[in-house]
């Protein structure tokens, strides 16, 4: 998408096109001499282009700062977002935070952001309550929305725009590209899901799996992309013993120039690019090929979609760490991170 500058053509100018007439002859065999008259069609004169940056909001990737400042940075946003609104997981941590950075790299081939859930979340004792990671989220983020889940809001309210008496009414996953979607479960009690609630959270999937959402009328629906940089779900498990739904007044904050310092980071990690150089992808593809047999023998199964996941993890862990290139080194942490992940499963 680019921003289009336009100025006026004189007749005089060098560079205008052709008569409509000399066009017909070009592209038509047929007589129009004898045919009905066709009005001439408007044309818009283009001089140059300039691209509108990803974001309004400057950033800057890769950072500026030393590998050390980096490092602090990076672990002091860690443990904030861990003890403020995780119960001081930092493992949890870092998969938000990857989600925080995520956006849709590609849509052909599809790469889109990975969707995250956290389990292990007790039920608040008020079911409207939002947890403490909403406010957190939306202390470091431009743009979030968070959608505490009931089986009302399933069954009665519209997830996807609709049209009524010829005027378009918004739904709750109609959002702008850039959203960190927060999903909460707490409100889900016992009952039964109407047709209305199955469309809605296939509505759900859709823009979780394939970065789409239907805009339905009367008689048809058309499916439009959407980036929503990640959708976090949250379910509820009793036993816990952390404040997770803390209020925004009760959040412990940093400094100002500390909280903007780690907004420029995130923001700086989501516009980011990464690349692979051929060595380390032969690196890759040999130690995953290696990592399968292993499987394998062990009677249990890696695909090729094992790997495109952990790639996109890799490339995501890379731009958190402001790194333009998927090291050996980022491959391995990878690896560390999705195994501590799958041993809490």
């Amino acid at each position: 998408m680019a921003f289009l500058q336009t100025l006026p053509i004189l007749t005089s100018f060098p560079c205008l096109p052709p008569p409509i007439s000399e066009f017909k002859s070009r592209f038509f065999s047929q007589d129009f001499e004898s045919s009905a008259e066709i009005d001439d069609v408007p044309t818009l004169h283009v001089l140059f282009a300039r691209p509108t940056p990803p974001t309004i909001i400057p950033r800057t990737f890769p950072a500026t700062f030393t590998p050390s400042q980096l490092k602090t940075t990076r672990d002091a946003l860690l443990t904030w977002i861990a003890d403020e609104s995780l119960g001081g997981d930092t493992h949890a941590a870092e998969w938000v935070l990857l989600s925080a950075i995520a956006r849709t790299h590609s849509r052909t081939p599809p790469v889109y952001p990975p969707s995250l859930t956290l389990s292990s979340f007790p039920a608040p004792s008020d079911a409207t309550a939002k947890p403490t990671l909403s406010h957190i989220l939306s202390l470091l983020l431009p743009i979030t929305c968070t959608l505490p889940l009931s089986l009302n809001t399933i069954n009665e309210t519209p997830f996807c725009p609709e049209s009524k008496n010829e005027d378009l009414h918004s739904g709750w996953l109609q959002v702008p590209q850039g959203t960190l979607y927060l999903l909460t479960e707490s409100g889900i009690t016992e009952g039964s899901v109407r047709n209305k609630g199955l469309e809605n959270l296939r509505a759900v999937q859709d823009m979780m799996n394939g970065q789409t959402l239907d805009y339905v009328f009367p008689f048809s629906r058309f499916t439009f992309p959407t980036d929503t940089s990640n959708n976090v779900t949250l379910k509820p498990r009793s036993g816990m013993e952390f404040d997770l739904f803390k209020p925004l007044d009760k959040i412990r904050l940093p400094d100002e120039e500390v909280l903007e310092q780690w907004r420029d980071f995130i923001g700086g990690s989501k516009i980011g690019t990464v690349t692979i150089e051929d060595g380390t992808a032969q690196y890759i593809q040999d130690d995953f090929v290696n990592e399968r047999k292993i499987a394998q023998g062990k009677g249990s199964a890696m695909t090729s979609d094992d790997l495109i996941h952990r790639m996109i993890t890799a490339r995501l862990l890379a731009l958190s760490y402001h790194e333009t290139l998927v090291t050996r080194d980022v491959w391995e942490k990878t690896k560390a991170l999705e195994t501590e992940k799958k041993s809490r499963i």
